[in-house]
């Protein structure tokens, strides 16, 4: 499968060329093949190519709405955040500019400012399922549990497809619900069998459940062959190593660990899913030091106090001795 996805990305790509080839003025042909070097992690590509999308198309909602979101992933937020601006002033009845904006904020730590983007959505498309998701996400996020899940399971009512199950699988999660998590897990996974993400996130909820520590560790291999083999597709990613960085964490093997994520800061150092494994790694290692710095670099950045103290994996922070850097 993952052979197959790396022939339809460069046939994708070769596609997008010859389109270009054809009319280089194209600028959604430019928009395709930026999203495609975006995707791939060649971000340098992608910038490129959804520049030029951008001068010779100003008025596409689209070229504007990847440019911003790519110049978010490579760390200039600032950069980011003046398109995404500049987007709502030239389309401001388009709720996928709203929608977009309200994912930058999200990744961003600014869950009250999404949550607003995200309920302008819902005026414009009350059963947009992505943005009943994401509001869902920015609710959990500022520990409102409670309307979290009754958004997920609206979302869900709609379509149950295996982002919608797994949200609400890790809401569950953090409430400390592991069976009830684990069960949305799994229907996710039976969506996307290959999925070594939601693998390593129903090993997490089976190694709280006594009776299902064995199936634990058979997910975390799965994990760590998936990862793998997405690797020999691909050895750009950043989540592949981090992944492999959190199922050696599980084996407790965290020389391996610390070496998964030195190739995956090398790839993407500043986001909060790299800040996440090393946590992982940390708490793992006794480690205060550590501790206290990645938890400090998630407060700083997408999470909230009460999701992280909410984490099982994290109950450490609930100690004396880290009350300072949590009560800041």
């Amino acid at each position: 499968e993952l052979t197959s996805l790396a022939n339809w990305l460069s046939d994708a790509e070769a596609n997008c060329l010859s389109s270009l080839d054809k009319n280089d003025r194209s600028s959604r042909s430019y928009v395709a093949i930026g999203a495609i070097y975006r995707d791939v992690g060649q971000y340098t590509k992608a910038l490129e190519y959804l520049e030029k999308a951008a001068q010779i198309d100003g008025f596409d909602y689209a070229s504007s709405i990847t440019l911003a979101g790519t110049y978010d992933l490579v760390g200039k937020k600032d950069t980011a955040e003046k398109i995404y601006i500049r987007a709502l002033k030239k389309f401001p009845k388009n709720w996928r500019v709203y929608s977009a904006y309200g994912y930058f904020l999200t990744r961003n730590g600014r869950h009250e400012d999404a949550i607003k983007n995200y309920k302008y959505v819902l005026e414009f498309i009350p059963e947009n399922i992505n943005a009943l998701n994401n509001l869902a996400i920015s609710y959990m996020y500022v520990g409102d549990f409670e309307m979290s899940a009754k958004l997920f399971e609206k979302a869900s009512l709609i379509e149950a497809d295996s982002a919608v199950l797994v949200n609400t699988g890790t809401m569950y999660y953090s409430s400390g619900h592991f069976e009830k998590a684990a069960f949305f897990y799994e229907r996710a996974l039976k969506l996307e069998p290959n999925n070594y993400q939601w693998m390593a996130y129903l090993g997490d909820s089976y190694k709280f459940i006594p009776s299902r520590k064995k199936d634990a560790d058979y997910y975390f291999n799965d994990v760590i062959k998936y990862a793998l083999q997405e690797i020999k597709v691909n050895k750009d990613i950043a989540r592949s190593y981090q992944y492999l960085a959190r199922a050696y964490t599980h084996f407790h093997e965290l020389p391996k660990a610390n070496e998964m994520m030195e190739i995956a800061d090398a790839i993407n150092a500043t986001s909060t899913e790299s800040y996440y494994s090393h946590l992982r790694i940390a708490v793992a290692e006794k480690n205060d030091g550590k501790i206290l710095h990645y938890t400090r670099l998630l407060l700083e950045n997408e999470y909230s106090l009460k999701l992280l103290i909410a984490d099982p994996d994290f109950q450490v922070l609930k100690e004396e001795r880290f009350k300072n850097v949590m009560f800041d």
